[in-house]
């Protein structure tokens, strides 16, 4: 009887297995086609907007590429009836793709605030105190021109930072420099 209800156990533990096994193999079936469709269409959108990317283009498309080649390590794994794994890697990949796909679609505006508009911004706020000075206004001792530059110097610190696709940090940076 203590043998049987043994074997009944080890019978059930296996069932459960297999459960997770059909479950993983069922679920990765699913999400492999949405992991591929949106490898697509963000291979399609950084060749198609390599210029929006500028430097940290590069670094997108290397991301890219890598989850190509999870794709068909995940592709390996199911083949050889490792469904478990393969359902880590399918993870693993949406994961990824979330992030890369959050950073493509921030790093071009990012990039456009840091070259564009708040250097335009520096440029009318020079512009606004050499005339000011013109009419006699004494604004030496706010020391404006040192603030910019060191404002602009964070600035490109950011660019630099963009370029490598870490961008977590340059949000709140933007937004303390166009405060101040």
């Amino acid at each position: 009887e203590t043998t049987l209800d043994e074997a009944d156990r080890k019978i059930d533990e296996m069932l459960l297995e297999l459960g997770k096994i059909v479950e993983s193999e069922q679920k990765n079936r699913e999400e492999i086609a949405e992991v591929r469709e949106l490898h697509k269409n963000l291979k399609k959108e950084i060749l198609a907007r390599r210029h929006a990317f500028g430097k940290a283009s590069e670094l997108l498309e290397k991301s890219i590429d890598k989850v190509k080649e999870d794709i068909e390590e995940f592709e390996a794994e199911t083949l050889a009836g490792n469904y478990i794994t393969a359902r880590e890697i399918v993870v693993k990949m949406k994961e990824e793709l979330g992030i890369l796909q959050e950073k493509m679609e921030n790093i071009p505006i990012l990039l456009n605030e840091c070259l564009h508009v708040i250097p335009s911004q520096f440029k009318e706020l020079r512009n606004g105190v050499q005339d000011m000075r013109k009419e006699d206004y004494q604004l030496d001792h706010l020391d404006i021109e040192s603030v910019i530059e060191n404002l602009e110097e964070r600035l490109q610190t950011y660019v630099e930072l963009i370029e490598k696709t870490e961008i977590e940090e340059v949000h709140e940076g933007i937004e303390e420099i166009k405060e101040q």
